[in-house]
């Protein structure tokens, strides 16, 4: 049995800028809203899934202070793409473990870029929340899952969910 696990994340901006050092990112959560359903039929109710998908964020909190992306960051009205890059650890039989390429690309706009707490002797540690509206994970250059919610694509391992949609609503 393999175990795998992603480790470590690197974060470049525009023009392939590296702003490295972050503590944590925690990555959008793709969480479908749902509809229930009530019939005279059914002993209960039950949910299913809408079309629907709560708003995406992306947050990062920072190792010290980067100026080039804290003013990237404070800025609400600047779309801004980022890519982060991490690696795919896979632990094969007999201790033997395997590196493949995790890449994240995000498009979206800061909402928060809160500086921290300055404490004497102590790092302040700056928090980034990003409302995410397209994002594409990839693994070994396949990808995993895609969502653009202005142009209502939605993949995941290459299969297209909203293919029929677009075309009902007369949009390629």
């Amino acid at each position: 049995m393999d175990i795998s696990y992603i480790i470590g994340g690197m974060v470049y901006g525009p023009k392939g800028a590296l702003f490295g050092k972050f503590e944590e990112i925690t990555v959008p959560e793709v969480k479908v809203k749902t509809q229930e359903q009530k019939a005279t039929d059914m002993i209960g109710n039950r949910r299913v899934p809408g079309i629907s998908l709560d708003p995406l964020e992306c947050t990062f909190k920072a190792q010290g202070f980067n100026t080039d992306f804290h003013a990237m960051a404070a800025n609400p009205f600047n779309e801004v793409s980022l890519q982060i890059r991490s690696n795919l650890v896979v632990a094969k039989g007999a201790g033997r473990a395997e590196s493949r390429p995790v890449r994240l690309e995000l498009r979206g706009w800061f909402s928060s870029a809160k500086e921290g707490v300055f404490k004497q002797g102590e790092a302040a540690s700056c928090e980034y929340k990003m409302e995410v509206h397209a994002f594409k994970l990839e693994v070994e250059d396949k990808e995993v899952k895609e969502v653009d919610i202005d142009n209502y694509i939605w993949k995941v391992n290459g299969e297209d969910l909203l293919a029929d949609f677009r075309k009902n609503l007369g949009v390629s």
